[in-house]
């Protein structure tokens, strides 16, 4: 951006020129008009509360929670989202083996899913906190 025009007018003035010889073009002055660029500021990175603020739809894949502005976002993305084969456990219904062991599975009941699609679960694969208080719930909890 030029404060004085004296600079302003060579600037067009060698574009001009330069049209013209390179590709024997004219600049009509009387269309030409001056265009102030201001410079860009830099904007922080949207938040997820920011971004929910705004969006109405969320990924219904247990444990994505992307927000999306229109249902063909949220369709869109649920196809590829990397969430989509995981499900989301309601609660731990029984367990079979002694609780602690390698051979210890529990019986679990999934959101969303009826009582047939129960599976059982080794000990691997479900979270310590929720293991420990259905046994303290049904007093099968080793303190030692």
């Amino acid at each position: 951006m030029d404060s004085d025009i004296k600079v302003e007018t060579a600037r067009v003035t060698s574009i001009a020129a330069g049209s013209r010889k390179d590709a024997d073009m004219s600049i009509n002055i009387d269309k030409t008009e001056v265009m102030h660029v201001a410079t860009r500021e830099r904007v922080s990175k949207t938040t997820r509360a920011e971004a929910k603020k705004v969006c109405k739809y969320t990924c219904k894949n247990a444990g994505c929670n992307m927000v999306f502005q229109n249902t063909h976002g949220a369709k869109c993305h649920a196809g590829k989202c990397k969430w989509k084969h995981a499900f989301e456990m309601d609660r731990i219904i029984k367990v079979k083996g002694t609780p602690g062991t390698n051979k210890c599975k529990y019986l679990i009941r999934w959101k969303g899913y009826k009582p047939k699609n129960d599976t059982w679960e080794p000990h691997c694969n479900l979270p310590p906190e929720e293991i420990q208080a259905f046994l303290k719930q049904n007093g099968l909890y080793d303190t030692e």
